[in-house]
């Protein structure tokens, strides 16, 4: 995967690792880091981010920060701040994506508390 990120450096991408066996988040470190992934992923500044905190998909792109991994536990900011905590920073649907309008769509696994919070796909821009 190390060598197509470098070999596309207009794009973005987004990794959501379901961590079943409840690894800590150092263990995955090790392997971004042995394959030379961790060179290209986005920590963010805090293990929270508001909608209006999240970069625009163009400051990835220009800080070559181009790759998010969400992990949905054991992710730990202080350890390893580009494994993202999942769910304090994005919400799910019980659907699949049937329109491009995304204002159908109703979260789960979320509360009102995060609305700030938590970002949907519409949440990400490509303008600054």
């Amino acid at each position: 995967m190390t060598s197509w990120v470098a070999a596309n450096p207009n794009d973005v991408v987004t990794l959501i690792i379901v961590n079943i066996d409840n690894l800590p988040a150092t263990t995955f470190a090790q392997s971004f880091s042995s394959a030379g992934l961790d060179q290209y992923m986005y920590s963010p500044t805090a293990g929270q981010l508001t909608i209006n905190e999240w970069p625009s998909l163009g400051s990835l792109i220009d800080s070559g920060k181009r790759v998010l991994a969400f992990m949905d536990n054991q992710a730990d900011f202080s350890q390893v701040p580009y494994l993202i905590d999942e769910f304090s920073n994005m919400f799910e649907d019980a659907y699949g994506e049937f329109s491009h309008s995304l204002e159908f769509l109703q979260p789960s696994r979320y509360n009102d508390q995060m609305a700030d919070y938590q970002m949907s796909p519409s949440s990400l821009s490509d303008v600054d």
